[in-house]
């Protein structure tokens, strides 16, 4: 054991010369290390983070992701509005895209399942909406 010098109350205490060389052993108590850095700002405040994200990421693929992916992609940047995008009467439950597979917004919406099975075609497979037209 060793004898050390609390940073905050000036107590004299006994730690194990383990934690000085790990850079602990600095205090006491809990209390006084959680007294002693009340009010300090992090040293991190101030510095933009590196994110690898997007085109910066090395597993980033471009129009070539898979369909999971680029839907979640897609729900991340297009805010879902509170009616279908195409009859306006129902709530928009699904992302569909209107023709083209790729990381375009333009090509999305938000539809509500019966007029994304309409588009798609699925309506015309259930016998009691075989008459309805896309």
């Amino acid at each position: 054991m060793t004898s050390v010098i609390c940073n905050w109350c000036g107590k004299q205490f006994e730690t194990l010369p383990h934690y000085i060389k790990r850079g602990g052993g600095k205090f006491c108590s809990t209390t006084c290390y959680y007294k002693s850095i009340k009010g300090r700002k992090p040293s991190h405040t101030g510095t933009k983070m590196v994110v690898n994200v997007g085109k910066k990421n090395g597993n980033w693929k471009g129009n070539q992701v898979g369909y999971e992916a680029l839907h979640v992609w897609v729900k991340r940047r297009l805010e879902k509005p509170r009616l279908c995008q195409r009859c306006n009467i129902k709530s928009a439950y699904d992302l569909a895209n209107k023709g083209i597979y790729n990381r375009d917004l333009k090509n999305w919406w938000w539809i509500c399942r019966s007029c994304h099975m309409i588009i798609d075609g699925r309506m015309n497979n259930l016998k009691q909406y075989s008459n309805i037209k896309p």
